[in-house]
């Protein structure tokens, strides 16, 4: 075999050692993003609650990512971007979201181009629970008040007072003082609406 026909041989050699192109036609490092799993939201679909975004997962070089939140119908369709951004990964729910349902969509982008995926709906976004409703306790605007005769063997009867606030019911303590009216002490068993003054009490 002469000099050149081998030098021909060994270039065709070469040649066909060549690796060949990726698959989609783009060397490896210049392909656009590639979405593997898609994004999520999670929280409670509820007014007043956040959302929060994840990206799913992406194959390529060099990914930037963008949020876009929709408001959509009970179905998860019709639906309307109202916020986006790179940042974006949380949404506070709004009144404006009540009996609507909420998708993300995830943008990809590489100096290749730029490929979106979204998630499934949320459930239907139900309305902020009605606050509790608190009644403030019982106050006093007239002092009890004791009306009979102080001797042993009598019967002294108390008044409730005057209160706002609409109590529903009424407890009784009574106590037997010094002759100043103070060192009071609890009467046992004497929790009624009316005390039988004892030789106790005398004095």
């Amino acid at each position: 075999m002469t000099r050149r026909r081998l030098a021909v041989v060994l270039l065709v050699l070469i040649l066909g050692a060549a690796p060949a192109a990726a698959g989609n036609g783009n060397p490896p490092g210049q392909s656009p993003p590639s979405n593997v799993s898609a994004p999520t939201v999670s929280g409670t679909a509820m007014q007043g609650a956040t959302l929060t975004a994840s990206l799913g997962s992406w194959s390529g070089v060099s990914i930037s990512y963008t949020y876009n939140w929709n408001r959509c119908d009970t179905t998860g369709a019709n639906c309307k971007v109202f916020a986006s951004g790179s940042t974006m990964s949380t949404y506070v729910l709004a009144a404006l979201d009540v009996g609507s349902t909420i998708r993300v969509t995830v943008a990809a982008s590489n100096r290749n181009g730029s490929v979106s995926s979204t998630s499934a709906p949320t459930a239907v976004v139900a309305p902020a629970p009605a606050p509790p409703t608190t009644t403030p306790p019982p106050a006093n605007t007239a002092l009890p008040a004791i009306s009979g005769t102080a001797t042993a063997g009598n019967t002294l009867s108390a008044s409730t007072g005057t209160w706002s606030g609409s109590p529903t019911s009424y407890g009784y303590s009574w106590r037997r003082c010094d002759s100043t009216g103070a060192n009071c002490a609890a009467i046992s068993g004497a929790t009624g609406a009316s005390y039988t003054l004892t030789s106790s009490d005398v004095n």
